[in-house]
């Protein structure tokens, strides 16, 4: 506990029984004893005082930190919400001016109707060789049931003339 091994403690009882006597040695470490718990017991609260003032300090450190990132966040928040609207605005705007009204046509004569829904696939011509294939069902490439894809668009390579 204090460095303090069984021979240390043999002298120390020698050493007590001898001043103090046989008759008042009982009460005399009962006393010890009290003082030890009391003087524990203090320590102790000592102790969870600290903690307890660390920790509130710690919160309120937490607290500083966390108000100041939503300061400094609050711009972005705010050209988030700005770019927000002006995305909506623009869809807003592109689907009105995209909207078919059944009169409108396009440079081949096409309605705005017939260029946004896919034309209907031909039918396959039948095979050659018909007597070799042995299902009844028409057959249909996988093709057939996807949609069509808008082309890519190629990324251009960076001007280094800047």
């Amino acid at each position: 506990m204090f460095g303090v091994g069984f021979f240390e403690m043999v002298i120390i009882a020698v050493v007590a029984l001898v001043v103090v006597g046989p008759k008042r040695l009982p009460e005399v470490m009962r006393q010890a004893g009290r003082l030890f718990v009391h003087v524990r017991r203090t320590a102790n609260d000592v102790r969870s005082t600290f903690d307890q003032v660390i920790r509130e300090a710690e919160d309120e450190i937490r607290r500083e930190e966390a108000q100041s990132l939503r300061e400094a966040l609050q711009p972005i928040l705010d050209a988030k919400k700005d770019v927000s609207s002006i995305i909506a605005d623009a869809h807003t705007t592109t689907t009105e001016a995209l909207a078919p009204t059944g009169t409108q046509t396009l440079a081949q004569g096409r309605s705005l109707d017939q260029v946004l829904t896919p034309a209907p696939k031909a039918a396959a011509a039948p095979a050659a060789d018909s007597h070799l294939v042995t299902s009844t069902s028409p057959s249909r490439e996988s093709s057939d049931l996807e949609p069509p894809h808008p082309p890519k668009l190629q990324d251009s390579p960076p001007d280094d003339k800047v």
